[in-house]
C-alpha cells in the first residue's frame, strides 16, 4: 500500500527537542493538532503537508482530545468567557459526532524557525479553506448552549427564544499556534501528551480506514475472527 503521509523524519531526539523547547533558540518543531472531525480529510491533510515539503517528524495519537484542547486554551478561558463557550461547544460537537480521539503531527523543515511557523499557519488556513463546508454556508451547525454553565455574552449568540442561547459553530478541523511564544507555551503542555507515537503501519491504517482509533492489534484480531468463522469480506 502506498504511503500518503510525508517521509518520517529520522533525525532522532524528538522527545528531548520538545522538552528543551523552552526558548526561541531551542525551537525546532511546529505542530498540527488534528481534531476528531478532521478524520474525514486525513489523507488530504497529509498530502497537503507533503506538497508543501513539510516533514512529519512524528505522529501521536491523543485519546482524550478534549483534555488537550482545554489545556491549550485554559489561559484564554480566563480572559474570555465567549471564547470558552465557542471552544467548549466545538469540543462537544466533535465528541458527539466523531469521538474524542485526535492526532498531533510534529512538523519539521530545514528552514529558519520563524519561517516554519508561518508555513504551518499557511497550511492550517489552506486546509480550513478547502474543506470547511460548515463555514461557507453549505452546512450550518447550531448548538443550544442554554443548559450549560457558559457565561456567554448575549451579543455573541443568535437568540431564537428569550431564555436560550444558540451558537453558530463551524468545524475548524486543525489547530496550530500563531506565534513562536505560543509554541513555547504549548510545548510545555504537550510534553505530557507526546507519548503514544504511531508507527508508519498504524498511520497507513488510520488513512485507509479513516479512523483515529485504528489499531493493528484490533484489526488483526478481527481478521482472525473472520478466518475462524469463514467470513469473506465483500
Amino acid at each position: 500500500m502506498m504511503l500518503f503521509f510525508c517521509e518520517i523524519y529520522h533525525k532522532g531526539g524528538r522527545s528531548s527537542a520538545v522538552h528543551n523547547a523552552d526558548d526561541r533558540k531551542n525551537m525546532e518543531y511546529t505542530y498540527l493538532l488534528l481534531h476528531p472531525s478532521s478524520i474525514v480529510f486525513v489523507e488530504q491533510i497529509f498530502s497537503t503537508l507533503k506538497q508543501n515539503n513539510i516533514t512529519i517528524a512524528a505522529v501521536y495519537r491523543i485519546s482524550y482530545w478534549d483534555a488537550i484542547l482545554n489545556d491549550i486554551y485554559k489561559n484564554t478561558y480566563a480572559k474570555s468567557a465567549t471564547i470558552e463557550a465557542h471552544v467548549q461547544s466545538h469540543a462537544y460537537i466533535n465528541k458527539y459526532m466523531f469521538g474524542n480521539c485526535g492526532l498531533i503531527l510534529l512538523l519539521h523543515k530545514n528552514i529558519p524557525y520563524d519561517e516554519l511557523v508561518k508555513e504551518t499557519i499557511n497550511v492550517k488556513f489552506k486546509l480550513r479553506q478547502s474543506m470547511n463546508k460548515t463555514k461557507d454556508g453549505t452546512i450550518t451547525i447550531l448548538h443550544d448552549v442554554s443548559p450549560s454553565t457558559f457565561n456567554l455574552s448575549m451579543d455573541k449568540a443568535t437568540l431564537t427564544h428569550q431564555d436560550e442561547k444558540i451558537l453558530k459553530i463551524f468545524l475548524s478541523y486543525v489547530h496550530c499556534p500563531d506565534t513562536i511564544e505560543q509554541y513555547i507555551e504549548d510545548f510545555k503542555i504537550l510534553r505530557d501528551y507526546l507519548k503514544n507515537e504511531l508507527t508508519p503501519q498504524e498511520i497507513e491504517g488510520i488513512i485507509k480506514y479513516r479512523s483515529f482509533y485504528y489499531k493493528i492489534e484490533a484489526v488483526s484480531e478481527t481478521l482472525r475472527f473472520h478466518e475462524r468463522n469463514g467470513i469473506t469480506n465483500a
